[in-house]
C-alpha cells in the first residue's frame, strides 16, 4: 500500500527564505561532494564520513554538523 502525508508548512516569511538558504546550502555541500566520491569511489556512507566531514565543515561553517552528515 501507498500512502503518502502532505502536511503544508506554515511559515513566516523569514522562515521561508530560511528554510530555502538551508536547501540551497545543502545543496552546495552536496555538490561538492560529488567530486569527492568519483575521485575515490567510495560510496559507503561511513567511509564517505571520514574522507570528506572535515573539509567539508571548514568549507561551509554556515551548514551545521548535521546537515554535513546527511549531505
Amino acid at each position: 500500500m501507498n500512502l503518502s502525508l502532505r502536511v503544508p508548512l506554515n511559515t513566516t516569511p523569514e522562515q521561508a527564505a530560511r528554510l530555502l538558504a538551508l536547501q540551497q546550502a545543502f545543496a552546495e555541500v552536496c555538490n561538492a561532494i560529488a567530486p569527492i566520491v568519483q575521485q575515490t569511489r567510495c560510496w559507503n556512507r561511513v567511509g564517505l564520513h571520514h574522507l570528506a566531514y572535515r573539509a567539508m565543515r571548514e568549507r561551509f561553517p554556515q551548514v551545521g554538523s548535521q546537515m554535513v552528515c546527511n549531505a
